[in-house]
């Protein structure tokens, strides 16, 4: 096949074990894909910051939780799948388009002004992981 390897766009995402031969490290979208989640968490530490009675510790929580839960979803599928095609880069690009948007709508929410574009992002950020759930 003239030295050209068989790549194929998309491949159903492997199950990783527990065996000892696999070793496996996060990939660079994985780390790009974590840092995004931390511009998140920033942006909610600086409400804290500014509001640091009961009342905004409550409402940093009732903020930090849904980005918490979503930031673990999608490290627990990348712990238990292995895969790194089109579709698995697609989904994550897409999740942190998601995240941006929450990083960016957290001021909002925090201040009282509006949560629904908050919302909507955090329903598109666990729609992918069940996209990517459904998949597996």
């Amino acid at each position: 096949m003239n030295g050209r390897r068989n790549v194929s766009w998309f491949q159903p995402p492997r199950l990783l074990t527990l065996a000892p031969e696999s070793d496996r490290r996060a990939s660079w979208l994985e780390l790009f894909f974590d840092l995004v989640f931390v511009v998140a968490i920033t942006e909610l530490s600086q409400f804290l910051v500014e509001d640091h009675s009961a009342g905004g510790f409550v409402r940093f929580a009732a903020l930090f939780v849904p980005v918490w839960v979503a930031w673990q979803g999608y490290m627990a599928y990348a712990t238990r799948f292995d895969t790194d095609d089109l579709g698995f880069r697609l989904a994550y690009f897409g999740a942190m388009l998601a995240i941006a948007a929450m990083a960016v709508l957290v001021a909002d929410v925090a201040h009282g002004v509006h949560s629904g574009g908050f919302a909507v992002a955090y329903v598109v950020l666990r729609s992918i992981m069940l996209v990517l759930y459904w998949r597996a």
